[in-house]
């Protein structure tokens, strides 16, 4: 029924001050941005994707047999096996992530967080934000003020609907 969708994750959501989030209707199926500080695997909180019934089909005919991907998460993972070496890159921008996966927290995080979060500048360019929220609960920080301040506002709506 749909000739593009853009997937985005519960825990994902556009920043108030983004202006072209359509963009992301313009890149090639299928396309994600890259996981955090990785060359060769993308990030499936955001993905770009042109159904089909032939797409369904061979993913659930492939979906035992593409890879081994326990260890990369069950989404992920499997999303890149499957799409390996076929898919295209969609800016940071779309899918920034406001932690860091990488644990301990390293120089490439505290570097992402410099470059990134830290400069206001840079920060007008973000449209989604990949912000795992329950990992840092009410800390202080911009990014969490709105994503709760927009939480907060729908479960008014919930409550008195």
């Amino acid at each position: 029924e749909y000739s593009k969708v853009v997937y985005v994750d519960a825990d994902m959501f556009a920043l108030p001050w983004c202006r072209d989030i359509d963009a992301m209707f313009a890149y090639a199926s299928p396309a994600a941005s890259l996981e955090y500080f990785a060359t060769d695997s993308f990030q499936c909180g955001m993905y770009v994707i042109e159904p089909s019934q032939e797409l369904f089909d061979d993913i659930e005919e492939k979906r035992h047999d593409v890879c081994s991907y326990e260890n990369r998460g069950v989404d992920s993972g499997f999303m890149n096996c499957y799409f390996k070496d076929r898919w295209h890159e969609v800016e940071q921008r779309f899918n920034a992530q406001y932690f860091c996966n990488t644990r301990p927290f390293d120089d490439r995080c505290k570097a992402f967080n410099r470059d990134w979060w830290n400069n206001i500048e840079k920060r007008k360019d973000l449209c989604m934000v990949h912000d795992k929220i329950f990992k840092h609960l009410r800390a202080k920080s911009e990014v969490n003020e709105v994503w709760w301040k927009a939480f907060e506002e729908t479960q008014g709506k919930l409550k008195n609907a």
